[in-house]
């Protein structure tokens, strides 16, 4: 629904937050025997993705992104529709938070 990028971690790489949306009932139906688009395909977590929440990529400095929403609690936003950060504090580290609706 919409991304943001800053350095959340202080190593001068922008970061990558991405907001989306967290929905109970599409983790029941997807990891449902009777879902049958991920059956035998190898696509349910796939299909899960998408109703898994945010997510938050941290610059491996390399041209590639680890994805550490877990860690930082990020998944369950609920439906979020925009993201940034600012430094609101000027001590140069950008600070996020996220709120449902």
């Amino acid at each position: 629904m919409s991304a943001a990028f800053f350095d959340y971690v202080g190593d001068g790489r922008a970061d990558l937050y991405v907001s989306n949306m967290w929905t109970d009932a599409g983790q029941r139906v997807t990891r449902s025997d009777a879902f049958q688009p991920a059956k035998g395909t190898g696509m349910a977590e796939a299909y899960r993705r998408h109703t898994k929440g945010n997510s938050l990529y941290r610059n491996c400095g390399d041209g590639t992104f680890v994805q550490t929403r877990a860690e930082q609690g990020v998944e369950t936003g609920q439906w979020a529709w925009s993201s940034d950060a600012h430094d609101f504090d000027c001590d140069g580290s950008p600070r996020f938070s996220l709120h449902a609706a």
